[in-house]
């Protein structure tokens, strides 16, 4: 077979230093891998340019595994980025010459590095956040059952009075999903959805204020963002809604699905 151009073998020694190997190859493997050289390039890039097995010296057998496959994620990451040009343009301003069109692989290990760590952080303040709004509204659901279960009285014979399903029909608690938990809002009625969920309207209880002046709780509709004081028990969401045909707003009743 007809000798092709000698493939140029990188390596690193023992002292740090870069040996460069020419393997004689025939003319056809010569010509594949100069228009087919995906496979050769990301090989390059993983074992010679990012070098994991070199700084990550292990004994154990399923961590040097684990490294080849953080070494071949974080390879083919790079070269997707430069294949559908995903890199602002202050990046490329930065890494990009006339001379070298990519970015080179250890600042972006670099940045790909500093974003899971970002985004790790970011997931686990929100695993703490609701955590916490669990904690929080288990609390006031205990609360509110236990007033309710104080008001509840017997009869005579020892049986309740239905008294409980009363409260639980007339009364509705608000949760904004912050930490804040607004009691006994009145339930108006409710409205099934075409998928037989149940959505209730209520209304935000009465506050006294200053100087003993009673004023309707309000709140920015989730739609139209104007104020009212009615909101959906299931969505937990303000909607407007006309009650006694005031205005002609029906948020409420447009956000409850057909199917």
């Amino acid at each position: 077979m007809t000798p092709g151009k000698p493939y140029e073998m990188k390596f690193v020694d023992k002292y740090g230093n870069i040996e460069i190997r020419l393997v004689e190859r025939p003319q056809v493997i010569s010509d594949f891998f100069y228009d087919s050289n995906s496979i050769d390039n990301n090989n390059h890039g993983r074992q010679y340019e990012l070098a994991l097995e070199k700084k990550w010296v292990t004994q154990k057998c399923y961590f040097r595994l684990t490294t080849t496959m953080i070494g071949l994620n974080v390879t083919d990451t790079w070269m997707l980025m430069h294949h559908h040009d995903l890199y602002p343009l202050h990046v490329k301003n930065r890494y990009t010459n006339s001379e070298q069109k990519k970015v080179p692989m250890k600042p972006f290990a670099g940045m790909l590095s500093g974003q899971l760590l970002y985004m790790a952080e970011e997931l686990e303040n929100a695993e703490r956040v609701r955590l916490a709004r669990l904690k929080r509204r288990t609390q006031i659901e205990n609360e509110f059952s236990n007033s309710d279960s104080e008001m509840n009285t017997e009869d005579e014979d020892g049986h309740g009075n239905a008294l409980d399903d009363e409260m639980n029909n007339k009364y509705a608690m608000y949760d904004d999903g912050r930490g804040k938990v607004v009691k006994y809002c009145t339930r108006v009625r409710d409205f099934t959805d075409g998928n037989g969920n149940v959505h209730g309207l209520a209304k935000y209880p009465v506050m006294i204020g200053k100087n003993n002046r009673r004023r309707g709780m309000v709140k920015q509709c989730h739609t139209c963002k104007k104020l009212t004081t009615c909101f959906c028990v299931k969505c937990m969401k303000p909607l407007c809604y006309s009650i006694i045909n005031k205005h002609s707003r029906r948020c409420f009743a447009d956000h409850i699905p057909n199917r």
